[in-house]
């Protein structure tokens, strides 16, 4: 059996992306959420479709793996899935956005980058205090706390 499955992220216009299932993973199951990486984020998605159903990719094309797999049986029913990919096909969006108008609030998960202030930035902060943008972005995480990276450049944006 193949060890490719097909998953449908909340993107917007993006078909079905093709992930290989490393050898410490199950193959999931239509139906299953798992962990994908898209671009530099890491989203949730649905099983479409898995192992010999899923079409090789051509031409030589790398593969990324999934990170996760969440549920031990499918999340949606592959029934569902069925019908969200027909939606998808009908009426010209893509595959997440079908997947997604079927799914609980809440189901998706989706990374985000926190920062923080290292010792070396403490350090620097104290000879140098807030010249550059770099010593204006360490006085902002002076506190220590884990910050939301976003929160950081709004920060920035409206200072």
């Amino acid at each position: 059996m193949a060890r490719l499955v097909s998953v449908a992220v909340p993107v917007p216009a993006l078909d079905a992306l093709t992930y290989k299932v490393p050898e410490s993973l199950p193959v999931p199951e239509t139906g299953v959420r798992v962990l994908v990486p898209v671009g530099a984020r890491r989203l949730t998605g649905v099983v479409t479709r898995a192992g010999d159903a899923v079409p090789a990719p051509a031409g030589g094309v790398a593969v990324k793996e999934l990170l996760d797999v969440f549920d031990g049986e499918p999340y949606l029913p592959p029934p569902v899935v069925a019908l969200a990919e027909w939606a998808a096909d009908y009426y010209a969006c893509g595959a997440g956005e079908a997947v997604s108008a079927a799914m609980p609030p809440f189901a998706w998960v989706e990374s985000e980058w926190r920062v923080r202030i290292t010792e070396a930035g403490r350090g620097r902060l104290a000879r140098v205090g807030r010249a550059t943008l770099r010593d204006t972005i360490l006085g902002l995480l002076a506190d220590g706390a884990w910050t939301p990276r976003r929160a950081v450049a709004y920060r920035l944006e409206h200072a």
